[in-house]
């Protein structure tokens, strides 16, 4: 059975319930073990938070605005560059993608990005995975429109794979 981690931050929890409950019924009803990991909780510093992400060994994780882009390594790289799954990272607040965008990605990242691709890709030109898609109001969420970014990014994966 895959396993897919879907990573949020607390002071988002409320605003993004809708989405989390959507996306744990995506993967699912794809068969996946899910497993989530919110971040910010008091007194948990990030290192222990990295550590239960390692220790989940998942095949993917979908992060929401980005969370856990704090965690960076010594040399300042992004720590997610570091795990052996294949992510998603669906970006709603568009000013937490700014914050990170100029952090050196691991090619096995995807950003999922309101507004289009041309517009992200002109500004960010070292990011090779930018997927557009129609913003929303995350309280109004889509379904379909997550299920339509979850199947993009799992076919994307699997001919990637299928190439090697």
């Amino acid at each position: 059975m895959k396993k897919a981690m879907i990573v949020w931050d607390k002071t988002k929890q409320r605003e993004y319930e809708n989405i989390l409950h959507m996306l744990t019924e995506i993967f699912k009803e794809k068969d996946f073990q899910v497993k989530t990991i919110m971040f910010g909780e008091q007194g948990r510093p990030d290192h222990v938070y990295f550590a239960e992400m390692q220790e989940y060994d998942g095949d993917y994780i979908c992060s929401l605005d980005m969370a856990g882009f704090q965690m960076n390594t010594l040399l300042e790289c992004t720590g997610y560059n570091l795990l052996y799954a294949k992510q998603m990272h669906i970006v709603i607040d568009e000013q937490c993608f700014v914050k990170y965008a100029e952090g050196k990605f691991a090619i096995s990242l995807y950003f999922f990005l309101p507004g289009s691709v041309g517009k992200w890709q002109k500004r960010y030109p070292h990011i090779s995975n930018i997927v557009a898609y129609e913003k929303m109001n995350p309280k109004d969420a889509n379904k379909e429109v997550l299920q339509n970014m979850v199947d993009y990014f799992l076919c994307e994966i699997e001919k990637k794979w299928e190439d090697k």
